[in-house]
């Protein structure tokens, strides 16, 4: 339902598994160089990273909170999100994009996940997705 002269977030999966990015097509298009291979060269699921990642709680800090008898965690203090965690996925393909102000609802990156399989990549993804925030749908 829309046009977009440029690369589009919709194509960001391109990056890890197609035989020519998006942003590639764009530079072969600007160039006057033949269009690469668009297809497929793995099942992927990207999962975009919302500013909302960085206010997420884990279950833990508060049963740890509870627990020692502290107070709980501040709401609207902004936690990192688990790059460690989603980087040691394996075919998780971390896309920061550099942005300074994580906001709730703002994008702030992508990951895409790659498995040799549509069942594996989506459990993996299931992974991912718990870790940055964007649990899975459907």
């Amino acid at each position: 339902n829309e046009m977009a002269p440029r690369p589009h977030n919709s194509g960001h999966w391109t990056l890890d598994a197609a035989g020519c990015s998006q942003f590639e097509q764009q530079a072969r298009v600007m160039a006057g160089l033949p269009l690469g291979d668009t297809r497929h060269t793995r099942p992927v699921i990207m999962l975009n990273i919302l500013g909302d990642a960085w206010y997420r709680r884990p279950p833990q800090a508060h049963r740890s909170a509870a627990a020692a008898g502290g107070a709980m965690p501040d709401p609207s203090a902004k936690i990192e999100p688990d790059w460690p965690g989603v980087l040691a996925v394996p075919g998780a393909h971390l896309h920061l994009y550099g942005k300074d102000d994580a906001r709730r609802g703002r994008k702030m990156g992508h990951v895409n996940i790659t498995a040799t399989t549509v069942a594996a990549v989506h459990g993996k993804a299931e992974t991912v997705g718990a870790l940055v925030a964007q649990p899975l749908k459907g």
